[in-house]
Formats: structure tokens, sequence, C-alpha cells
């Protein structure tokens, strides 16, 4: 997949936690924590999506 830089503003206390998470070997980089973090967003509001639409309609 192909990667493009995002540059966001997030409070401290997120970057510090995120760095806690990387020093523990949860992730490998900052990177990958944020990446993880934004498919599980995805995937979170995909399915709740989906689950709003009627049952009917699904074919």
């Amino acid at each position: 997949m192909a990667m493009v830089t995002l540059t966001v503003k997030v409070p401290k206390k997120y970057v510090e936690e995120i760095d806690r998470l990387v020093r523990e070997g949860r992730y490998i980089t900052r990177s990958e924590a944020v990446r993880h973090a934004l498919r599980e967003l995805i995937r979170r509001e995909y399915e709740s999506s989906f689950r709003r639409i009627p049952i009917a309609t699904l074919g």
C-alpha cells in the first residue's frame, strides 16, 4: 500500500502515551501505532454505518 505523510496536531499526552506503547514494544514506531488506531477507527465507523442499513435493503 502506498504511504503518504499526514501532518496532524495532537495533545502532548497522546504522544506520551504512543511513546509509552512503543517503549513497551507494543508497536515498533509511532507511525505504526497511529496507523493501527486509524484502521480501528475506520473499521468501527464502517461497522456502525453497516448496522444502520435496514436488513431488507441488503438483498
